[in-house]
């Protein structure tokens, strides 16, 4: 009995220790995985005819760990519109703050509001893609109050006016505060959100946001002109290969 104990234990270990090696020798020790995404809305660009610009997107991303640590990333994106309303814009990637390269653009995409189209274009497959665009021509502004669903206030403050690269604008600081339990969280957490907003260009110069949930965001445009842009940011880059797609987009965020 004692013998073909042990004989048991001693084969069950070469088994155990087979598929260790096997395990190893393969270099897999788990499924893949998606990771975690973090993606930062950036400022809102309606495709509205006669306002020209073309201005370089800030982005400032601020995290604080529970440990104490401080992650501070940056980002920048060119943003430009034409006369007749088209909205060129990028895609980039984050790089620490302070880091002496260029944020890995991604991709950049220009909307055609006369054509109804949205033109993406990649880099990495050197591959624009054309699909149908169609603008949401009736912004909504939430009202302040009880949400809808009952899980949130929001209030909205003027919070007066200033001047931003000799433009007016309008400053407004709004307050969503969620109840109790409305994400499983064990208190009221409140996120807040200033505009400024400018009333000639249609769009915010900056935006402030903090939620105590994920991170600091500061958006900004900076070296902004208001000239016509060159037409060259509305065309597909030599080289490129253009695909056309049967796939409507409803822009919320051009």
């Amino acid at each position: 009995m004692q013998t073909s104990a042990r004989f048991l234990l001693v084969a069950t270990l070469a088994v155990s220790a087979t598929m260790l090696v096997a395990q190893t020798d393969s270099g897999v020790s788990h499924a893949p995985d998606g990771g975690i995404s973090r993606h930062v809305e950036g400022i809102s660009v309606p495709a509205i005819p006669g306002a020209p610009f073309t201005t370089k997107e800030v982005v400032h991303l601020i995290n604080h760990l529970q440990d104490g640590t401080t992650v501070v990333q940056m980002y920048y994106a060119m943003i430009v519109r034409d006369s007749d309303g088209r909205v060129y814009r990028e895609t980039r990637g984050r790089i620490p703050m302070g880091a002496d390269r260029e944020p890995p653009i991604r991709d950049f995409y220009f909307n055609d509001p006369r054509r109804g189209t949205r033109t993406t274009c990649t880099p990495a497959t050197r591959i624009c893609v054309v699909t149908g665009w169609h603008q949401n021509l009736h912004p909504f502004e939430e009202p302040v109050g009880l949400a809808k669903d009952g899980l949130s206030y929001l209030t909205r403050e003027n919070m007066g006016t200033s001047t931003i690269d000799s433009l007016e604008v309008i400053d407004t600081r709004e307050t969503r505060t969620y109840n109790a339990g409305a994400f499983g969280n064990d208190r009221p957490v409140a996120v807040t959100k200033r505009y400024w907003y400018s009333p000639q260009l249609q769009i915010n110069l900056a935006v402030d946001r903090h939620d105590p949930r994920t991170e600091d965001q500061k958006l900004e445009l900076t070296e902004l002109n208001l000239s016509a842009p060159d037409p060259q940011w509305f065309t597909v880059p030599d080289g490129y290969r253009l695909v056309k797609e049967r796939v409507a987009v409803q822009a919320g965020n051009p």
